[in-house]
Parts: C-alpha cells; structure tokens; sequence
C-alpha cells in the first residue's frame, strides 16, 4: 500500500472532526494519487457493494479507512497532526 504525505488535489473535500459525515466508498475509492505511475487496487462495480468505510478515531489520529470483505485494505485517509485535515494517503 502507498501512503503519501502530498497535497491532493480533487473535488472532494474530505474534513475531518466530529460534525464531519464519512464519505461513501464510492467517494473514497475514486480518490487518485497525484503522483504518476502508482500501482493500487480498485475494486470493479460488482466488488464495491462488498466494501465497508469505517472512521478511525484513536491515538490523536482520525480519518477513515476502506476495506474489502475479506479484511484487505484498500484506502486509508488520515489526519495525523490534528488540524482537521486528511495528511496521510493510503492506497
């Protein structure tokens, strides 16, 4: 899984706090890295019902998480400074 600490750049602002709602994982996974040439997993249409969001909240951290059925670890977009905005990207 690459994780990156770079600005990304995409129409959906994904804010981070209490108020904030969980994107859907449709949202989550049509986020793309902006560096070139990066190699990750997207499920098809048929396997995207079969994924689950989950918000994570623990040891200063927050953001959320997008994973398949079987356990597998597709997404996780996390704040890790606490200024309520995603500065971690995993794909």
């Amino acid at each position: 899984m690459l994780c990156t600490l770079a600005v990304l750049t995409t129409t959906l602002p994904l804010p981070l706090g209490a108020a904030a709602a969980t994107p859907t994982v449709a949202q989550a996974l049509g986020l793309q890295p902006i560096h070139d040439n990066v190699e990750y997993d997207t499920p098809g249409d048929e396997l995207m019902e079969n994924c689950t969001i989950e918000s994570i909240h623990q040891d200063g951290l927050s953001g959320w998480t997008v994973r398949l059925n079987t356990g597998q670890l597709l997404r996780r977009f996390v704040d890790t400074n606490g200024d309520k905005k995603v500065d971690q990207w995993c794909y």
